[in-house]
């Protein structure tokens, strides 16, 4: 049963990561945002696609300076073995050689005397332009028994003899790239609050999982329940907020918003299981309400789903569990392509874990990356659809005495009839470009198609015919049914960096979001299983619902030590009810009017966000941040020209970060935050709807660690408590 949640508890994670990585070498400007394409062993006069109005901003590759050679494993001496280890790594910008990943291995301990040689070499740092950047890049390592010792073709000396520089003129093979990328949100400045967490693949794949709910744990405090089957969205809970199925977490594909206002089963419904775990490149998740660009349902934060596969090619893998789960997956990424070109599939049944459980759903996904100079586009699809049966609520006192079991269901029609479908599919663009000096601007559009339909018993058989009273104890079989087209899209630009003092320097962004939501039909009715038939009708709606959202987003340093991000965001909405059962006439009363009730409303809604960072030193950020949100109201609850009466969230963070170690392989962050929310909701199981109760506030702390002691240990642990 839905409820309330006035505590909760932190979430624990630990887990153990083998990494994937990609066959292309790419450099990534975070801050100096171009899109390049060069070659590697071009001489350094050479034109390049870098994308730049005087090609002042080209990008080149790390340098190998030394390389000192690897140690041939003990024991292995006298085997005739020489293999190649393939490793994936990353030079920073201060040319510290980070993330070393085994792409293609030899055996465990050539494969750690590799990783363990890399670690001592040195690099000259990729540039764009004069500055040195952050670059990936593939190496190979190459061993010799001791005496043999000789270069490959890399330039890494191979064998234990004494390590020689590179020459000065030396160049990767040709089959060596630099790519400098951002991907989409990091066009955006980030660390709104010290509770701004992205989660990368290595802390995603600590774990299995299966749907996408299983990566939503991944966040600190963030606690998900699939109680109503596979085809019904997730229970979400986070920072004290029973989000039901996202009223108060807004949840995004990329840049394209998941949550259904007005929906019929729970504002801000949000279906996230056709997302292919797999196709996940990284989590990013806000907690609390400090971007301007959070929009709707942003009442405990938000999380957004970005793309990506890094491993390239063709492989699938089969999982079998209990109850007679069986979970199909298959990727294609074509080599040579970028990360964010993929498609993937997935398949799964189950007869879950009791009678009347069962179920089966599939989903489908593409992305098709392309472009090379300013602009970089990607096209994204995806489908789906679901079926699964549902056991319903069952009394405590029923399974106490005996009545039925825990992994039981009721012995009647209406009980064994519960079950849910889901179908659908989202198809968009997304566009971007890079300029310089940190402008850019990106735009999306998209279409999507929602096809929903429950059907739940809460109360077995209490409920009484509105259209005739002596109907009565049929069962409480709620049906609910919501179809909408969905059409929306954003723009962004943010500026140049103004420079309008020595200590005072910074960027301002403008963007609009937009979508038009068209739900028809919109239905609830008591219906009599087996064979279904409409006993009541408490529903049935279509409604027009659009959203226009505008923001203001600074960004400015104030010497090295102080950061300010923050602006306002503004949204008006529209509505437009047609409701065929309002004044409604019952039966026994004489009619004097026909049955409806259309009617329109209009509502604003604005807020400010803001964070404040202060950085002592380089691995110690202290960091506060307020913002104000908002969750729309459902549509049917309107009266004609009513003002849109919104839910409003303030929220308040203060926190600390800590980086620690030489190549940050501790990761700490500890905040402490407060929310008020002036008109919260609980759930009606006899209406099966969300009801008013008024203002509420939680108070609680977050802890976040993250650590990656060796190139294949990676654990993450958070402890959440709310009040």
């Amino acid at each position: 049963m839905k409820g309330n949640r006035k505590h909760s508890i932190g979430v624990l994670t630990l887990g153990i990561l083998i990494l994937w990585a990609n066959a292309s070498v790419r450099a990534q400007a975070p801050e100096e945002d171009t899109a390049a394409d060069a070659d590697a062993g071009a001489d350094a006069d050479a034109d390049t696609d870098a994308g730049t109005d005087a090609g002042t901003d080209e990008l080149h590759p790390p340098h190998l300076i030394d390389s000192p050679p690897p140690a041939f494993p003990p024991g292995r001496a006298g085997t005739g073995l020489h293999p190649t280890v393939i490793l994936f790594i990353t030079v920073t910008a201060e040319a510290k050689v980070t993330d070393i990943v085994v792409e293609h291995s030899a055996s465990a301990d050539f494969d750690a005397a590799a990783v363990e040689a890399v670690q001592n070499w040195v690099f000259e740092p990729a540039t764009k332009g004069d500055e040195p950047v952050s670059s990936r890049i593939r190496v190979a390592v190459h061993f010799e028994e001791p005496e043999v010792g000789v270069h490959d073709q890399t330039g890494a000396y191979a064998g234990v003899a004494t390590a020689t520089p590179a020459e000065e003129d030396a160049r990767p093979p040709d089959d060596f790239h630099a790519t400098a990328e951002v991907d989409a949100e990091k066009l955006r400045a980030q660390d709104r609050g010290a509770a701004d967490f992205t989660i990368d693949r290595k802390v995603l794949d600590a774990a299995p999982a299966a749907t996408a709910n299983d990566l939503l744990q991944r966040a600190p405090g963030l606690y998900v329940a699939n109680v109503e089957g596979d085809a019904a969205g997730g229970f979400l809970y986070l920072r004290g907020f029973n989000a039901e199925h996202g009223q108060d977490i807004e949840l995004k594909l990329g840049e394209v918003p998941l949550n259904q206002p007005s929906n019929i089963h729970g504002q801000g419904y949000t279906y996230l299981d056709f997302i292919v775990p797999e196709a996940v490149n990284e989590l990013r998740v806000i907690e609390g309400v400090y971007d301007p660009r959070q929009g709707d349902f942003a009442v405990a934060g938000t999380v957004e789903f970005d793309l990506g596969v890094e491993r390239r090619g063709i492989y699938a893998k089969t999982e079998l569990g209990s109850f007679r789960t069986f979970r199909q997956v298959g990727i294609f990424a074509p080599k040579g392509k970028d990360p964010d070109t993929f498609g993937a599939f997935q398949f799964r049944r189950t007869d879950g874990f009791g009678e009347n459980r069962d179920g089966i759903s599939g989903s489908a996904m593409f992305q098709v990356g392309f472009g090379k100079q300013r602009w970089r586009f990607r096209v994204h699809g995806a489908f789906w659809g679901a079926r699964y049966n549902s056991a319903g609520v069952l009394r405590a006192d029923d399974i106490e005495d005996g009545s039925v079991g825990f992994y039981d269901v009721y012995p009647y029609p209406t009980a064994r009839a519960q079950n849910a479908f889901n179908a659908g599919g989202i198809l968009g663009v997304h566009g971007e470009h890079r300029g310089k000096n940190r402008k850019n601007t990106s735009f999306d559009l998209w279409l999507q198609l929602h096809d929903f339909r429950i059907q739940q018993n809460f109360t077995g058989f209490t409920e009484r015919s509105q259209i005739n009273p002596d109907w009565v104890g049929r069962g409480d079989l709620i049906e609910q049914r919501d179809r909408r087209f969905v059409i929306g899209g954003n723009a962004r630009h943010r500026t140049a960096r103004f420079e309008p003092a020595e200590n005072a320097k910074g960027t301002v962004e403008m963007g609009v979001s937009t979508r038009v939501d068209l739900i028809n039909p919109q239905e609830q009715n008591l219906i009599q299983a087996p064979s279904n038939q409409t006993w009541d009708r408490r529903v049935d709606a279509d409604i027009v619902q659009a959203d226009i959202g505008l923001w203001v987003d600074l960004d400015w340093d104030f010497s090295k030590y102080f950061n300010v991000k923050g602006g306002v965001r503004a949204d008006v909405l529209f509505f437009d009810i047609n409701d065929s059962l309002g004044n409604f006439v019952p039966d026994f009363r004489p009619d004097t009017f026909i049955p409806g009730y259309r009617r329109t409303a209009a509502g604003i809604v604005a807020g400010p966000r803001l964070a404040l960072t202060g950085k002592p030193t380089e691995w110690f950020d202290i960091i506060g941040a307020y913002g104000e949100g908002f969750r729309s109201p459902q549509a049917r609850t309107l009266v004609d020209g009513e003002i849109a009466p919104f839910s409003k969230v303030r929220s308040l963070d203060f926190g600390v970060r800590f980086r620690l170690f030489p190549d940050e392989q501790l990761k700490l962050t500890l905040t402490g935050y407060r929310t008020w929310l002036d008109n919260d909701v609980f759930f009606d199981a006899a209406e099966g709807r969300l009801e008013n109760i008024g203002p509420t506030s939680r108070t609680g702390f977050v802890f976040y660690a993250v650590t990656n002691p060796l190139p294949w240990l990676v654990g993450s642990l958070s402890v959440t408590y709310v009040k």
